[in-house]
């Protein structure tokens, strides 16, 4: 198989969400990263780093909530409802639980990689048509 072979196979709005993705997940994680602190030594400097991140976490939820629908509009319906969690999941546990718990970032890294895998898979495997 040669390589035009395999780009012929790239589906382009599964490469997009796939884009859509990765950039949700990049900010995803940097904005939880810092909404919620590993280590909290309690200080004034950290609440405010912490409380200016919390959007920062939901506009991320939302770009990866926009790539769950733009796989869906693809016709990717698994894939769809494997980035869905990563999208709702983190930013509801940041709005519903007490800021010092790290429940939210460890929703993040266990939903991200799913996230992940379904948009390269997505990407790179041939829709079945029925």
């Amino acid at each position: 198989m040669t390589i035009r072979d395999r780009i012929k196979r790239i589906d382009p709005v599964a490469m997009v969400a796939l884009v859509i993705i990765v950039i949700g997940v990049c900010w995803l994680y940097s904005a939880m990263g810092r909404a919620v602190p590993v280590v909290d030594w309690g200080t004034s400097e950290e609440e405010r780093t912490a409380r200016e991140a919390r959007p920062h976490v939901y506009a991320a939820s939302g770009v990866l909530g926009l790539g769950a629908l733009t796989l869906l509009t693809g016709g990717r319906r698994i894939a769809a409802l494997l980035v869905a969690p990563a999208a709702v999941v983190p930013a509801v546990l940041l709005a519903c639980t007490n800021p010092d718990w790290a429940l939210p970032l460890l929703a993040t890294l266990i939903t991200i990689p799913f996230a992940i895998g379904a948009g390269i898979a997505a990407a790179f495997k041939r829709r079945r048509t029925r």
